[in-house]
């Protein structure tokens, strides 16, 4: 029998590990509906996600948005 093959719609579910330290959370934002967020950086790509690990601080020059129909915050520059 021929192997599977492996397409674009086949994903691959990587495991994270949740390391989280008292110090190291990062900037936290808790929306309108009441939920926490944590900011997060990869370059100059910054996001925010529900998991605390490997949380940054807000950059300098920068505030915290909320879109008023879905609660997600955002950064924007001052």
């Amino acid at each position: 029998m021929p192997a599977e093959k492996q397409g674009p719609d086949t994903k691959v579910k990587k495991k994270r590990k949740l390391s989280i330290s008292g110090d190291n959370m990062g900037y936290e934002h808790t929306n309108s509906k009441g939920r926490k967020y944590y900011l997060h950086a990869r370059g100059r790509l910054f996001f925010f996600s529900k998991d605390p690990a490997d949380g940054i601080d807000l950059p300098t020059g920068y505030k915290v948005i909320e879109n008023q129909t879905t609660g997600l915050p955002m950064i924007k520059k001052e």
